[in-house]
């Protein structure tokens, strides 16, 4: 991965622009990201 990419990856992970990552903002990233709940089959 190129450095400008990790550089822009990152500055989408620092939500408050602290120059550090949180574990609180990379799970909120996560949560974006994830993929919407299946309906329960059995429902």
């Amino acid at each position: 991965m190129s450095e400008e990419r990790l550089s822009s990856l990152f500055a989408r992970l620092d939500a408050d622009n602290s120059s550090d990552v949180t574990l609180e903002e990379f799970k909120m990233r996560l949560r974006d990201h994830s993929s919407p709940a299946k309906p329960d089959p059995d429902n």
